[in-house]
């Protein structure tokens, strides 16, 4: 019997939730059995596909929706032949021509070139979809339209993807965003201010050290014990009063260098100030600080 969980309604005799058997149709509470309606409309496909090759020659719908796009996705192309094979060919083609130069206005084709900045420095950094998704929605919104005109496209482009990611919480530096993008740092933030005060009411989280000590490891290719332990630190620092004011980036550098040091991992200051966009200086002090401000006891096991 194939189950599927449903969030948006509940059991009314319970409480709990309600799962759809697919194959009877019905719609039954998952604690005390309750069938609550009956012949439920399965919206799968009625066929199945053996590899992605068969998914596509049988699928009868659309791309989906996506704001990466100047329609959302919703265009409308005229084919190379017409319809039935009706029709002078020279007259369809000059229609065809003719369309494809008025499909698009000079608002939209900016529109257009805007998303595909977006879109090219989103696959630089490697972004998930999410992020690129979120960056071309605000370009969609009237206020983004009204602040583009007279305005560099590639820097309104690089400062949205980092607003897209300091909001989807993913850290990428602006330094790491300018270099994709090929600009100067001061000028990606300056737009960046600038969009950051038209949606101050959109809140925008802190990155976390922990988040920055995955990030360390993963490009150190650390052990899994080494940032087990380095995020075990992270979190003690980051609830204390001691990781105010301070650059996450630094105390993650820092909890990294700790935890590889004491299970003999080590790893130099330079090559992880690197990894983080810090200095080896900044390192040893909030190695300094951290050392001073808490007390890491080492247990060892006897062997017998």
């Amino acid at each position: 019997m194939k189950e599927k969980e449903t969030d948006s309604r509940t059991c009314p005799s319970c409480g709990s939730k309600l799962i759809v058997d697919l194959e009877s149709g019905e719609l039954v509470c998952s604690k005390c059995g309750v069938v609550i309606k009956d012949h439920v409309v399965d919206e799968r496909p009625e066929w199945k596909a053996i590899d992605l090759e068969d998914k596509l020659k049988r699928v009868r719908v659309g791309a989906p929706l996506t704001y990466l796009l100047h329609d959302e996705g919703l265009t409308t192309f005229i084919g190379d032949k017409p319809y039935g094979g009706s029709g002078k060919g020279s007259d369809f083609k000059n229609i065809k021509n003719a369309y494809s130069r008025v499909r698009v206005n000079s608002e939209e084709r900016s529109l257009m070139q805007i998303l595909e900045k977006i879109e090219d420095i989103s696959k630089r950094l490697s972004l998930p979809n999410n992020v690129a998704e979120t960056a071309a929605y605000f370009i969609h919104s009237k206020d983004v339209r009204t602040f583009l005109k007279n305005k560099g496209q590639r820097e309104t482009a690089a400062a949205l993807v980092y607003f897209s990611c300091r909001m989807c919480n993913l850290n990428r530096t602006l330094k790491e965003v300018s270099e994709a993008a090929g600009l100067k740092k001061k000028d990606v933030a300056k737009y960046y201010r600038i969009l950051a005060q038209k949606f101050s009411t959109i809140p925008i989280r802190r990155p976390t050290v922990s988040s920055y000590v995955t990030k360390a490891t993963n490009l150190l290719n650390l052990s899994t014990k080494t940032e087990r332990l380095a995020l075990s630190l992270s979190s003690k620092v980051e609830s204390s009063k001691f990781s105010h004011g301070k650059n996450p980036a630094g105390l993650a550098a820092a909890c990294v260098y700790i935890s590889s040091t004491l299970f003999d991992e080590p790893v130099s200051s330079e090559d992880l100030a690197s990894s983080l966009n810090v200095t080896p200086l900044t390192i040893r002090n909030r190695v300094k600080e951290i050392l001073q401000n808490f007390d890491i006891i080492v247990e060892v096991d006897s062997i017998k």
